[in-house]
């Protein structure tokens, strides 16, 4: 039971206190749910890579340059697409 000015300060911090670990949860979420898709576009970044490079030494090794100028092109248009996407990032 609240008795004095003392007790409603305490409680009133209390509950501020409240709301500022509520906010904070909020903005951690906020933040663990970002790391986990840039983690998720850093993955498709280097397994795009990881493809690429098969694709070069496929192309290589079959001695085509047809082949090779078509590994050339997808990596003309996926660095486009990702300049592209870089470039449409909003800043904060």
């Amino acid at each position: 039971m609240v008795s004095n000015d003392r007790d409603y300060l305490i409680l009133y911090l209390l509950h501020e206190l409240n709301i500022k670990v509520n906010i904070l949860m909020a903005t951690t979420q906020d933040a663990l749910v970002a790391i986990a898709a840039q983690s998720t576009v850093e993955d498709s970044t280097v397994e795009l890579l990881n493809q690429i490079v098969q694709q070069l030494k496929d192309a290589q090794a079959s001695n085509d340059p047809a082949a090779l100028d078509a590994v050339v092109a997808g990596i003309q248009a996926n660095t486009k697409k990702l300049s592209d996407a870089v470039a449409n990032i909003p800043a904060k």
